[in-house]
């Protein structure tokens, strides 16, 4: 959803038109499902919550290596020039490296021409990566996902 929202807001009123029986069907299910976990927790009904979670639990591990566990996660911040081509620059890096963005942020500074970058990556290519960039004259700090905030 916050894909569609940072993107052209005239294009989606098409697509919805378009997919609008799928979207209408998807949402349906997805109230359905909302009520009934809604219910579980105001009825404090333990087992039935437990049960949906450990389901929740299996299907995210069964993910495999399209998403591993947050805990294998690094979040690399890089200080940037708000200028086109920096990112590009940085990806490029890191498939040169063999290293697999997993997620991106850019945060950009209100006050001049600065930003940084945040990349996901495999914790073990963080010092491979943060390497790498300090060659190419990035100061970057690498640590475990959520721990830097």
């Amino acid at each position: 959803m916050t894909r569609i929202a940072a993107g052209q807001p005239t294009i989606w009123p098409g697509i919805c038109d378009d997919n609008a029986t799928a979207i209408v069907e998807t949402l349906d299910l997805l109230i359905d499902a909302l009520g009934a976990m809604r219910r579980r927790v105001a009825e404090r009904d333990h087992d039935s919550l437990l049960e949906v979670l450990d389901r929740a639990a299996t299907a995210r591990r069964a993910l495999g290596e399209r998403a591993p566990l947050p805990e294998a996660l690094a979040e690399v911040r890089i200080p940037v020039l708000d200028r086109p081509g920096t990112f590009a620059e940085i990806a490029v890096l890191a498939t040169e490296l063999g290293i697999n963005i997993y997620d991106v942020e850019i945060a950009h500074s209100v006050e001049g021409d600065r930003g940084v970058l945040v990349v996901v990556i495999d914790a073990a290519s963080g010092p491979t990566f943060t390497e790498a960039l300090a060659g190419r004259g990035h100061r970057s700090s690498s640590a475990p996902v959520g721990s830097i905030r």
